[in-house]
Formats: structure tokens, C-alpha cells, sequence
């Protein structure tokens, strides 16, 4: 590439007894100047009449600048020619060589004009340095071909890791979200069998109940009667298919035992301890009777239960087929707070009134959780991309409400990518800090969100080529899932994306060559679910589950380079099947093992497989 900067040479003076009888002088300039070597110069030679007004006494009148050859010499050895051209109505002539033959040094050039039949010959010189070339050639250069080659490999490389890694981190924080609010895959051990329940231990359970009451103190709802020995219970049931269902256990003054109690001249209104003995006897009796008419000669089972307000749930011996089970649905809170802030609603005139709801009761607040993936990668068609990745992504949530979770999460990656057609390789590591949001809109509808930023280093190779940069990625991903519950299967429908940005550093590599800084950007939206199946294997549940899943990969980047092989996601649709199996883990903990099978109908195939724990505490 030629820069027209001129630079004056050392003009020479013909002597008029040669040739012509007119004197000339010419002038030679270099363009570059320096030069550096395998680059192109340009001389430019300018021969002018220099014998002031005889100029123009040419034969036949008028102007007419010098013709003939000059001759380009460099210390000596001949360079090449320049053939000039006469022109009327000028004093001078000028023309121009090229050469990108030049050693590093500095050379002295040499234009000898030969002269013509009116003009002498002369001479004119110039120094032209020509510096040895750094290699700075732009990767996007045909003239160093592996330095080419090692672009293509880190952007195809890492347009392939960051989108696995992206899939891998925003996977494993939605299952954090989603077992922490609850999930339908989590199911722990069966508690012990349930133990019938006497008729003799249901009256000394309902009377220390009354007892319990009685010595209660400030009983919300009960203001003018303290320690009311016939409150009101109701006891809701688990069957989700009928929300009018319930059993309920009622001491009333206008219904059932209260009422009955009433009709012997009993005081229901009078605290259990204030009862005579024989007045006492007549309610056991009464509350015999009732026991009778609810089991219909049934036991009924007495089941502990850390959920229930009172430590304990009922259920008949021979549930019906609906297999409805009573129960108390209270979080349980300590002694001291359920006397009180837990009692029985009051009582209306002629209503029948269940007892109150009580306060909120968190339990498992804090939730820790670890996810660890493998992942393989396989494309012949593009040059042949192949690598594998390890992902682990660890954290921690809390609930802020029932149905609120956030949480603070961190992760490593690790990766290898090998591409066949440009004999290269692309290593790399990083580390992820991130945030992430999770809300359960309803029992079946779930939301959840997470935003990360991971630190990358890189180490990027192609045949004799190779070089070393760093990289910084933002991630967000958002999730809407469901859970519905048929019999023993659950279905989880769920719709997702994830979208990350990654700028890596300028660099240059071990051939010289200088790489630009680059950005990229990619993603994935999601479509599908998986069904679980609610099943136990000696009594040890375990949760079977098979999904399915449409994907549409997206991508751009800053630095795209003609004739670069098509490798990695892209721009591409493709599905995956996913299969698995959660089972309890310590307490009240969750393990998850499962694998994927992506790159369905597309021209890559991934596979993946997860290890996941999560514990709450």
C-alpha cells in the first residue's frame, strides 16, 4: 500500500556538452519512508528543463518537458526503469517505479536520466531505510493462516462452552427454586405405621385437649368464655378432589355433643376442671358415643405428624376409597405459642364455626444445595467440534415467605473443545458469583429468575499458533413451571430462556499476530415438561421421571470471519429428552440423579449428566 509522501532527493546537474543542448535536473522521493520489508515503496523520478528562458526556444517555438528513460539504481545494481513521456506546454516530466525487494538496511537509491535529443542527462539520489517487518499482520490476513485459525477456534470454542455452561447454571438454580417451594418429586420416607386408636385413648385424648384449653391463657376468640370445654375443631381433609370435604369434629351450643351435653344439665360453657366428677363421666360418655358414630365401629388410626397443630392426625382403619385423611394442617409451633396464639374460633349463635386459622409457621427456612454436571459435545458435519465440560453450581436460599425464596448462589466450570478441521483446541476455566428469585404464584404455578457473572480464562491453540486471553459473561435466565397432580404422577410443564453477553480481551498471539478484543451473545428458549412418577420401593419412595423438551438456540458475534467452518449451537432448533430419579436424602433432604439427551434433528449431539442435593435446615 503506497503513501503518497514525498521525499525530496539530491538533484544532480547534467552537463550540456552530452546529449541535448538543454540542462535538466531531476529529483527522485521514496513513499514509505521508512519502509519495512515485504512492504511496497514507490519512487517517484521528476526530470525538468533547467535552462531558464531557453526552455522555450525548442525547434518550432513553445514549450516541451524532457523525454527519454531513467534508469533506478540501488548502490550500484540496477532496479528497474522509467520510460517518460514529452509533453508540450510543460517543463517537466515525471514517472514512478515500485519494488518490495528490499532488504532491511538503508539503501541509496539512484535515478539516472539518460537525456534525449534536446535535454542533457542527470542524475538526482535518495536514502530510503527499510526496517525488518514486526509481525503484525491482523488475524483476518490471508498471509498467516494459523493466526486465523486460532480466531476461528476461540469463537467457535467458546460460542459452545458458554451456552452449555448457561444451560447447566440457570437448570440447576430453577431445581433449587422449585424443591425448596416444593416440588412433586419430593417425597420422604414413610412414617411408621399408624397405631389404632382406642376408644379409651380418643376420650383421654379429646379430654386432655379440653384440660389443655382450660389452663390456656388469653384464648383468642373466647374472651367471655375462658377455657370453653366444647370449641370447635375441624379437621381438613388431604383429598384434593373434593374442596368441600371435610370431617369435622364440632362441640357446638347449638349443634351435636355441646348441645346433647346441654339436654343433661350440663354448663358447656364451664371449664373442664369445674365439672363434678359424675358430670365429667356423662361428657366421657358423650364423647364415647360420638367416637362410635364416626368410626362406625371402626378404630380410628392415630398418626403422628410434625405438620399437624396438635402432633397427630386421624384416619380411619379402612379409609374409603377416595382415601381421604383427616388431619390437622398447622405448621407446628412450640408449646408456648400454640396456647397462645392457637385456639378455637368463637362460637357463633346457630353457626357452626370451625376453628380459626392460625399463625403462619415457616419451617426449613434455609436450604443449602449443590449441583454437579458432566457434559459431552459431538459435531462431524462443520469441521468436527467435539469437547466435554464439567459444571458445579453450589448455594443457598431462604424463604422469605411460604411461597418466596431467594438466594445467593456461586460455581466452577471447566472446559475442553477440540476442532478438528483447524487442528485446534480451546482450554478454559471460570468462576461464577450469581443472585436468583423464586415464587410460587399459586400451589401449581411456580416463577423463578437468577443472574449471574462468571470470570473466564482461556488458552486457545491452532497448529503453530497459540495464545492466552481472559472473558467476563453475564447470565439471566427466567422460568415459568407448573406441577399438577393426577393419582400418582405429577406434571411439570415449565417454559424458560436464558440469554447471556461474553466480551474477551485483546491478545496477541505466539506468532506475533494481534487479535482484536471480541463479544458475543447467545441463548436458549424452552418449551416442555416431565412427568413423575410417586412411587416407593419398600417403603423407601423414589421418584422416577422422564421429560421432554423443544429448544431454540440462539447467537451473535462481533467478529465473525469469512470462511470460519459452522460449528457449535448457532443459530439452531433442535429437542432433548431428559430421564431421572430423586429419593430422600438425610432428613428432610432431596438427591436428584438424572441425565440429558440434546441436539435431537439438529446436526449436534450433547449429552449430560447431573448430580443434585438439596437440604434444608
Amino acid at each position: 500500500m503506497a503513501v503518497a509522501i514525498l521525499l525530496s532527493g539530491v538533484v544532480g546537474v547534467a552537463d550540456k556538452a552530452n546529449a541535448g543542448f538543454l540542462a535538466t535536473t531531476t529529483a527522485i522521493s521514496a513513499s514509505p519512508s521508512p519502509s519495512t520489508t515485504g512492504g511496497t515503496v514507490t519512487f517517484t523520478v521528476t526530470v525538468t528543463c533547467s535552462d531558464g528562458i531557453s526552455c522555450s526556444g525548442l525547434p518550432g517555438g513553445g514549450f516541451q518537458s524532457p523525454g527519454g528513460t531513467v534508469t533506478l539504481q540501488d548502490s550500484g545494481a540496477t532496479l528497474g526503469s522509467i520510460t517518460l513521456t514529452s509533453k508540450n506546454g510543460s517543463f517537466q516530466t515525471t514517472g514512478s517505479f515500485q519494488t518490495s525487494a528490499l532488504a532491511a538496511g538503508s539503501h541509496t537509491i539512484t535515478a539516472a536520466y539518460g537525456g534525449d535529443v534536446n535535454f542533457n542527462a542527470s542524475t538526482g539520489t535518495t536514502t530510503q531505510q527499510v526496517n525488518a517487518a514486526t509481525n503484525t499482520t491482523p488475524a483476518t490476513s490471508t498471509t498467516n493462516l494459523d493466526s486465523q485459525n486460532l480466531t476461528k477456534t476461540q469463537m467457535q470454542g467458546s460460542m459452545t462452552a458458554a451456552p452449555q455452561s448457561g444451560s447447566t447454571t440457570a437448570g440447576a438454580v430453577s431445581n433449587a427454586v422449585g424443591t425448596q417451594l416444593g416440588g412433586g418429586q419430593q417425597q420422604q420416607p414413610t412414617p411408621p405405621p399408624p397405631q389404632p386408636l382406642t376408644k379409651s385413648q380418643f376420650i383421654s385424648l379429646m379430654v386432655g385437649i379440653m384440660i389443655n384449653a382450660d389452663q390456656g391463657s388469653g384464648l383468642q376468640g373466647l374472651p367471655s368464655r375462658p377455657g370453653y370445654i366444647m370449641g370447635s375443631l375441624s379437621i381438613k381433609t388431604d383429598y384434593t378432589g373434593d374442596n368441600k370435604a371435610y370431617d369435622k369434629f364440632w362441640f357446638s351450643s347449638q349443634d351435636g355433643v355441646a348441645n346433647y351435653v346441654s339436654s343433661l344439665g350440663i354448663d358447656p360453657t364451664k371449664p373442664w376442671t369445674q365439672l363434678s366428677t359424675a358430670q365429667q363421666s356423662t361428657v366421657q360418655k358423650v364423647l364415647g358415643d360420638f367416637y362410635s358414630s364416626f368410626t362406625s365401629g371402626a378404630n380410628v388410626v392415630f398418626v403422628p405428624s410434625t405438620n399437624s397443630w396438635l402432633g397427630f392426625t386421624f384416619q380411619n382403619a379402612s379409609p374409603s376409597s377416595s382415601g381421604r385423611q383427616s388431619n390437622y394442617a398447622d405448621e407446628q409451633p412450640s408449646a408456648v405459642t400454640r396456647r397462645a396464639n392457637e385456639a378455637f374460633a368463637q362460637l357463633g349463635d346457630g353457626v357452626l364455626v370451625t376453628k380459626a386459622p392460625g399463625k403462619q409457621y415457616l419451617s426449613g427456612l434455609w436450604s443449602v444445595w449443590a449441583d454437579i454436571s458432566g457434559a459431552g459435545f459431538n459435531q462431524s458435519a462443520g469441521g468436527g467440534l467435539n469437547g466435554n465440560q464439567i459444571n458445579a453450581t453450589a448455594g443457598i436460599g431462604y424463604k422469605l415467605r411460604s411461597n418466596v425464596v431467594v438466594g445467593l448462589f456461586g460455581g466452577y466450570e471447566n472446559f475442553n473443545y477440540d476442532f478438528a478441521a483447524l487442528e485446534g483446541r480451546l482450554k478454559g476455566n471460570g468462576g461464577t458469583l450469581g443472585t436468583y428469585a423464586g415464587w410460587a404464584i399459586t400451589p401449581m404455578l411456580r416463577w423463578d429468575a437468577m443472574l449471574g457473572w462468571t470470570g473466564l480464562s482461556y488458552d486457545d491453540t491452532a497448529s503453530t499458533a497459540s495464545g492466552s486471553f481472559t472473558g467476563s459473561r453475564w447470565l439471566f435466565s427466567t422460568t415459568l413451571s407448573g406441577s399438577y397432580r393426577v393419582r400418582q404422577f405429577v406434571l411439570e410443564p415449565s417454559a424458560s430462556v436464558f440469554a447471556l453477553n461474553e466480551h474477551q480481551s485483546a491478545y496477541t498471539d505466539s506468532l506475533g499476530t494481534a487479535h482484536d478484543a471480541i463479544s458475543f451473545s447467545s441463548g436458549r428458549a424452552s418449551l416442555g415438561g416431565r412427568v413423575l412418577l410417586l412411587t416407593q420401593v419398600q417403603s423407601f419412595p423414589i421418584t422416577p421421571y422422564v421429560g421432554f423438551y423443544g429448544d431454540r438456540y440462539f447467537a451473535s458475534d462481533s467478529a465473525a470471519l469469512a470462511g470460519a467452518p459452522s460449528a457449535g449451537f448457532g443459530d439452531s432448533w433442535s429437542a432433548r429428552a431428559a430421564a431421572g430419579v430423586s429419593m430422600p436424602l438425610l432428613k428432610a433432604g432431596t438427591l436428584s440423579l438424572g441425565g440429558d439427551y440434546g441436539g435431537i434433528g439438529a446436526n449436534y449431539k450433547v449429552w449430560t449428566g447431573t448430580a443434585r442435593a438439596n437440604v434444608p435446615f
